[in-house]
């Protein structure tokens, strides 16, 4: 029977529930997009980075064992090898794994469903795998499924759970990702009658009927490309005599193909590289939304803070105060919201926001003052400040410049950047702001961004967070339980406010999740009692339920784990993680393990594990509500987003900060968790996260040999390095080697260039890495071994090659670097040095002259800066007198006429902070040109 059929034709039972046929007469009453109208909305999701693809498998388990076998250990793991090459990262949702013993029926069907849930948020239409053959699963009773569970997933009641699944993954939305693979079940012909249960449902009075109308349903509902026919042949019996059945090939091509298609379609690739500072704004936007939709009871603070951007006539910032938990970002989150609903509606002001800790890289102030700069429109890719430093220096010009157009920048959580002196110091805030600029900055009080700008003069406005209010907190009680149709006695919610932890919102949020959860009713009082005070203490009772009901070592594991990563783990790193499942914790006292040294065969198993899903799914349920809001960050990457689970997780499984003796201990489960994330990410191909995470835990190991093997690598070198200045490369060289860093970084970086050239590698690629070395070469200051490289990669050029013009203007602008560098090296200006000099100045003028042959902005922009370094050098030329070949006045002209074309060039580029540096190298050459020969200092040796 079809959506259309007739009511007349229906028949209801006494329980309500109805035959096969009035359960998919109720499915096609929810339908959203009804029967008829095809879901033709082509979905293309533009990217940055990584993306997490998940796809759902759908089907009975007992009958399908053989065909999830094949998905599992073969058709999934190629499509995950394609999507790798794609930066996608493939997660397949089999909970074929069983069920513990002690799950609820709730917790069953919200596991399925929710799982889901997950697809349809990461996806936005879940990848959908459904096979089907000759049993019907399990149908739960109308009694076993709670009204919560009926009203959020639309039950229908008669349905099998794989149907429901079928319903809310594919059926209603009519969802192009889903695929149905219906076995034919000829097979069965040449399967022992005592073996036959395993592929046939025993409720033959229900059965055969429910899965002739399941077919046509989906028939009906799906083009016949997606509704694929498959056959099988029975293989034998397994040496445990269990039936054994062997899968046409068409059955992997069909899946593999169909995925890849879908996947194809829906991320394709970029032309370009998606703005990456417009996707870490979708991120804080994501976020924002998030935590502002639960502020209740801060409105006396929300208007003290629009008051603050409405009147203005203050030059500081405002500095938002409160211990953790007390609702920081929440306010923040609450006021960003309303300031940009303003605007859109007003058009006055542009609100930046950015909520440190909130998404992957937040805690990077310089990525941060990229991203503001960009988004007021001061800098492009092309004219992005290279480091910090500049980035800090650029931000406070224009925080301070009268010409900036009107902007609020709200920025959250500032203790909680990167400790470097630019964000300890904020250096980047001006001590007086532009009258069209506002800041509102959040923090905890007496921290070191706190004392830094509280010792500017004038000081910043402080709004302290204050406790919420009894009447608050009981609002915020009654509506959040009022979600979930659950509701505290008058007795039970003054025993929870009386709890003087109750004023702190984080910990009142917390609390109310765990009675949430909690199914004892006739204890209900008891555990309101026992709720722990203190935020810290509450967490780790918390931590304590999630062990009893998630999973016990594999969620320690998995908070350890996100607790000493760099910047959170991606999922598909921590199923690959959990699934060493005998070492997964540290060893007792009394054990010795060495999980390093591993056959070549274990590595490769290790490296194709996966945690069950079912067992992951436990996880992250329990951990939900403490990780970022899923998604936000596009990769699939789980982090805490509230540092008081991180310090909680400290406390009670690192056991930090109770005594000298438990801190001995801290340190070394800390080594052995940073020891086994080291191993992992040496052993991973994503390059990307390998960077991020590696040199990081080989720093917290202290294992500096190990570190200098990493920064060799030259996947990872090339990741770290920048053409102007390579700052984390050089920083994390500095800790491999303390004091000699040059000696260290020359003698490695050697070794693989002779290593390159032994093995006889291809000219081109091996004059590339002449360059690039030499180039970090001279970030370092090796200055003679930058050169000796540079003269290898000219003489490639010159005698194979055939000197192409890009890559000799590399060469000439780093032999003019190091001649140049070199001079500098002396405090003062020596007539002994006139030849060197002289070579700076023909080698640089060499540069100008190739590279003004060469086309294109991003050449135009490398001329303009090689204009400005060799402006600034023949400034010195002048200083010496110059000579019979080139002299002052000559020089002077060739050094305004460069100097004049980098400032039109950056202006064009709006570079702003190169503009600035070549504004500033014309100013220098001015002075030089009107000063005298008496007031020029020189010193000469002879």
């Amino acid at each position: 029977m079809g959506c259309g059929a007739s009511q007349s034709h229906i028949v209801f039972t006494d329980d309500n529930i109805g035959g096969p046929e009035t359960s998919w007469f109720k499915v096609c009453q929810t339908l959203d997009v009804p029967k008829g109208k095809t879901n033709n909305n082509k979905l293309v999701i533009k990217r940055a980075g990584w993306k997490t693809i998940r796809i759902f498998v759908s089907s009975t388990f007992k009958d399908l064992h053989h065909e999830r076998e094949v998905l599992v250990k073969e058709v999934f793991p190629d499509l995950r090898a394609w999507c790798e090459q794609r930066r996608l990262h493939l997660v397949d949702v089999d909970l074929r794994w069983g069920v513990p013993k002690d799950t609820t029926t709730e917790g069953t069907l919200r596991t399925c469903l929710g799982e889901i849930d997950r697809c349809y948020q990461d996806n936005v239409m879940p990848f959908f795998l459904n096979m089907t053959s000759e049993r019907i699963g399990w149908i739960p009773l109308e009694k076993e499924v709670t009204p919560i569970l009926v009203e959020q997933y639309r039950w229908v009641f008669g349905l099998s759970v794989t149907e429901m699944e079928i319903v809310h993954g594919a059926y209603r939305k009519d969802n192009p990702n889903s695929l149905f693979m219906m076995r034919d079940g000829s097979f069965l012909k040449n399967v022992p009658n005592d073996k036959k249960k395993t592929f046939v449902d025993e409720r033959t009075d229900i059965a055969p009927e429910k899965l002739k109308i399941l077919r046509k349903m989906i028939s009906d509902r799906f083009p016949p490309s997606r509704v694929v026919k498959y056959s099988c042949v029975f293989d034998g019996l397994s040496d445990k005599g269990k039936p054994t059945l062997k899968v046409n090939e068409s059955f992997k091509t069909v899946i593999f193909d169909f995925f890849k298609s879908r996947i194809e379609e829906q991320y394709p690739m970029p032309d370009t590289d998606i703005d990456k500072y417009q996707n870490m704004k979708e991120s804080h936007e994501a976020f924002m939304k998030n935590r502002a939709e639960n502020v209740l009871g801060r409105d006396a603070m929300l208007d003290k803070m629009k008051s603050y951007v409405d009147t203005g006539g203050s030059d500081v910032p405002l500095v938002i105060l409160g211990e953790p938990g007390t609702g920081k970002s929440s306010l923040m989150s609450k006021a960003t919201d309303i300031a940009e609903t303003l605007s859109r509606e007003k058009g006055k002001w542009h609100v930046f926001y950015h909520f440190v800790g909130a998404v992957p890289g937040s805690t990077d102030l310089e990525l941060a003052l990229q991203r503001l700069l960009k988004e007021l429109g001061i800098v492009t890719d092309r004219t992005m400040p290279k480091d910090l430093q500049s980035a800090s220096q650029l931000c406070l010009s224009v925080l301070s410049n009268t010409h900036t157009k009107p902007v609020i920048v709200f920025f959250d959580a500032l203790n909680q950047l990167d400790e470097d002196l630019e964000a300890v110091n904020c250096c980047w805030v001006p001590k007086k702001l532009s009258p069209s600029v506002r800041c509102v900055f959040s923090m905890i009080a007496g921290t070191a961004p706190h004392k830094a700008l509280m010792k500017r003069e004038p000081k910043p406005q402080e709004l302290l967070i204050s406790p919420l209010t009894i009447i608050d907190r009981k609002n915020i009680a009654v509506t959040v339980l009022g979600k979930f149709n659950k509701k505290l006695d008058q007795d039970q919610i003054l025993l929870l406010l009386n709890n003087s932890s109750s004023e702190n919102p984080l910990w009142l949020s917390i609390a109310l999740e765990e009675l949430r959860v909690y199914g004892e009713f006739r204890t209900l009082t008891d555990k309101v009692d026992s709720l722990a005070p203190g935020l810290l203490e509450l967490l780790g009772q918390v931590l304590e339920r999630f062990e009893l009901e998630a999973g016990g070592d594999l969620v320690v594991a998995t908070l350890c784990l996100i607790e000493v990563s760099a910047r959170g783990l991606l999922e598909a790193e921590l199923l690959q993680i959990l699934a060493d499942e005998e070492n997964l914790m540290p060893p007792r006292v009394d054990e010795e393990k060495d999980t390093r040294e591993r056959s070549e065969k274990q590595e490769k198993s290790l490296k194709h594990a996966r945690l069950p899903a079912f067992k992951w799914s436990a996880i992250y349920r329990a951990l939900r509500t403490f990780l970022r809001p899923y998604g936000d960050s596009g990769d699939g990457r789980l982090d805490f987003y509230h540092r008081s689970l991180s310090k909680a997780v400290r406390k009670k499984y690192f056991g930090e900060g109770n005594n000298q003796a438990d801190n001995e201990d801290a340190k070394k489960r800390y080594r052995w968790w940073h020891r086994k994330l080291a191993d992992f990410f040496w052993r991973t191909d994503n390059v990307e996260r390998k960077v991020e995470e590696l040199p990081y835990h080989l720093i917290k190991l202290d294992e500096k040999q190990e570190l200098a093997d990493c920064l060799v690598d030259l996947r990872i070198f090339d990741e770290l390095y920048n053409v102007e200045f390579s700052s984390k490369l050089l920083s994390y060289w500095n800790s491999a080697a303390g004091s000699d860093v040059s000696t260290l970084v020359s003698s490695r970086y050697l070794e693989v260039i002779r290593n390159l050239e032994n093995e006889g590698t291809d000219e081109t690629q091996l004059c590339f890495r002449y360059i690039r070395i030499a180039n970090f070469f001279t970030q370092v200051g090796i200055l003679k071994g930058a050169l000796e490289l540079a003269n290898k990669a000219k003489t490639l050029e010159e005698e194979v090659l055939g000197n192409r013009p890009e890559s000799m203007g590399k060469i000439l602008d780093l032999t003019f670097k190091c001649h140049d560098e070199t001079t500098k090296l002396n405090e003062f200006i020596y007539m002994s040095q006139k030849p060197l000099q002289w070579k700076v100045v023909t080698t640089g003028q060499k540069c100008v002259e190739i590279r003004k042959t060469l086309s294109g902005k991003a050449h135009k922009l490398e001329l303009a800066h090689t204009m400005t370094r060799v402006a600034f050098a023949m400034n010195t030329w002048m200083t010496m007198g110059g000579s019979e070949d080139l002299s002052v006045l000559e020089t002077a002209q060739i050094s305004f006429g460069y100097i004049d074309t980098a400032i039109e060039t950056f202006k064009e580029a709006n570079d702003l902070g190169h503009l600035a540096e070549a504004i500033m190298t014309k100013a220098v050459l001015t002075d030089n040109r009107e000063s005298s020969s008496e007031q020029r200092r020189v010193q000469d040796l002879y």
